[in-house]
Parts: structure tokens; sequence; C-alpha cells
């Protein structure tokens, strides 16, 4: 998850790990200008981010703000210094699947497309909304 929107998120960004997901693809989500991954077959790695150190309910947050287009799945992830985690990210459920396009998703494209601005406006739109 970008920082930017980690922050929006949970309210609070811990300094994360850059890791390494392997045996995943991303994809554009139909419709939407956010990723899912899935399961598949890979060359390369998906490149990301290990927060450490996650208290309930902030992972009850991330639960809410994925919502049911994804469950939490144990992977294997590794830093960029070698060092391997387990750890928990969201994946599309089986039943979802068919709402990704074969469209990669880069998050850089995302950033500097100015997808994440308006992401983060409707995010922050909807938070504010449901509280």
């Amino acid at each position: 998850m970008l920082a930017e929107v980690w922050q929006a998120v949970v309210g609070c960004h811990p300094e994360p790990l850059k890791a390494m997901l392997g045996g995943y693809a991303r994809f554009r989500v139909r419709g939407a200008s956010f990723p899912g991954i899935i399961a598949a077959p890979t060359i390369e790695p998906l490149e990301g981010k290990l927060y450490l150190g996650l208290n309930p309910k902030l992972v009850s947050l991330l639960d809410q703000f994925e919502g049911n287009l994804y469950y939490r799945q144990l992977v294997n992830v590794q830093t960029s210094d070698g060092y391997p985690y387990r750890a928990s990210t969201y994946v599309v459920r089986p039943e979802n699947q068919h709402l990704l396009t074969d469209d990669p998703w880069c998050p850089k494209n995302f950033a500097n497309s100015g997808q994440l601005n308006r992401f983060l406006a409707q995010t922050t739109s909807e938070k504010h909304l449901s509280s």
C-alpha cells in the first residue's frame, strides 16, 4: 500500500520495509484505478511495503478499507536486505477475479498520472461520510 493511502486509511504512517512477493500478479480492477493481486506464476516478484507490529485496531481499519473484494492471505515475502517474513496481504477473492482487467497495475504510474490524488480525495471523502 502506498504511504499516502496508508496514512489516509489508518491515520498514521509507520516506517515500512521494502519487500518482494513472489507468485502473485497485480492488475487494475475493472472500472477503478486501484489494483488487485492474485496468485499467478510470474517472472518478477511484486515490489511492495511490509509494515511490522500492527495492532488489532490498525488491522481492523485495513480490513474495513479493503472490504469484500479481498481477503487477507498469509504469504512469504523477502525484504530488500534479504530477510524472509511471513506477512498478510489482501488478495482478490476467487469469486471477484472476473473484476480484474488484463492490465498490469504499476504504483509509479498510479502516482504520476494523478490517479493517486483522485483516489485519496475519494477515500478521504468516503471516510468522513462513514464516521
